[in-house]
């Protein structure tokens, strides 16, 4: 009998311990803060910009994401994205009012796709559970605006550090 009881007060608190680890209060994006969860915003770029050999350029609304945080290495959440494993930080150049990703750059002979390398700091993306999918920096961000893409940069979630 002691055995039973020791058993399902064990179960408890491991089943207490890992509600407590991480779980979104809803579908979307998170960043758990000191405070608790923020759900990011969905931003889309309001127009682009393009030359024959400057590239393509796609330009956010503001100089500023609504999120700023200081942790320089913020652990994001998707929860229930299924196009999480596809996602990146990109870094936003600022302009005035705005901010842009460079999604296109071309030369007099070449062009490539997708952000510049030096805009992409390297993440860790891991599953937390069947739904749950945490997307880690893997070195601190320098202050800045940042989009949380899954889609190379045509959208995302955007944030700032500061």
């Amino acid at each position: 009998m002691k055995t039973i009881i020791i058993a399902v007060l064990f179960g408890l608190c491991v089943a207490s311990f890992a509600q407590d680890v991480v779980e979104p209060p809803g579908y979307g994006v998170y960043y758990k803060s000191k405070d608790g969860w923020q759900r990011l915003d969905y931003a889309r770029p309001l127009g682009a910009s393009a030359g024959a050999f400057s590239g393509a350029t796609l330009n956010y609304h503001g100089a500023e994401a609504a999120l700023q945080i200081t942790d320089r290495r913020p652990v994001f959440y998707f929860n229930r994205v299924p196009t999480a494993r596809n996602a990146l930080i990109i870094r936003f150049e600022k302009k005035k009012d705005q901010r842009e990703v460079q999604v296109i750059r071309s030369h007099v002979l070449t062009a490539n796709s997708g952000p510049d390398k030096k805009h992409l700091p390297d993440v860790t993306v891991q599953s937390v559970n069947d739904h749950l999918v945490s997307i880690t920096p893997s070195e601190d961000l320098p202050s800045g605006e940042y989009l949380l893409s899954d889609s190379g940069g045509y959208g995302g979630y955007d944030f700032g550090i500061k």
